[in-house]
């Protein structure tokens, strides 16, 4: 395994003894590379709750924003236009990957957005999906991904 594979698996692994068995078999003698792997998880753990702090307070904005909005998608208007709803690509209680859906919270050009529990995190979080019409043309499928990378 190349470094980077070694570091892809290890931060799949969430219990620490696993976790320092799987390094001590990979890395055997090779303390350099431990401590390119260990300093590479501490960074990414760094990214990862200051990540989770936002996707939290994202979460929040979206289903105040929600509940203000809860009239859009029955032909009202609170942006001087009128919206139809469609119905949502996931259905409250739908699995994806470690998300639950509790809620569909909005819809646009680029996706849906979902209130969603993080059953790893245990705590809600905000899901952003392609809707099921662009989801086999590459084409939005590489602007979602641009999207997704500089948020």
């Amino acid at each position: 395994m190349n470094e980077s594979e070694i570091f892809m698996a290890v931060v799949q692994i969430d219990d620490p003894q696993v976790r320092a068995s799987f390094l001590d078999s990979v890395c055997q003698a090779n303390s350099g590379l431990r401590a390119r792997i260990e300093k590479k998880m501490e960074q990414f753990a760094q990214w990862q709750g200051a990540m989770d702090g936002f996707s939290g307070k994202l979460a929040e904005r979206f289903v105040q924003i929600s509940n203000e909005a809860s009239d859009v998608g029955s032909g009202h208007s609170i942006d001087g236009r009128t919206h139809v709803q469609e119905l949502p690509t996931l259905l409250a209680g739908a699995i994806v990957g470690t998300y639950k859906i509790v809620r569909c919270l909005g819809a646009g050009g680029m996706g849906e957005v979902y209130l969603a529990r993080d059953n790893r995190l245990d705590r809600h979080v905000a899901l952003k999906v392609l809707p099921h019409r662009y989801a086999h043309t590459p084409h939005w499928i590489q602007r979602f991904e641009r999207e997704a990378k500089s948020a």
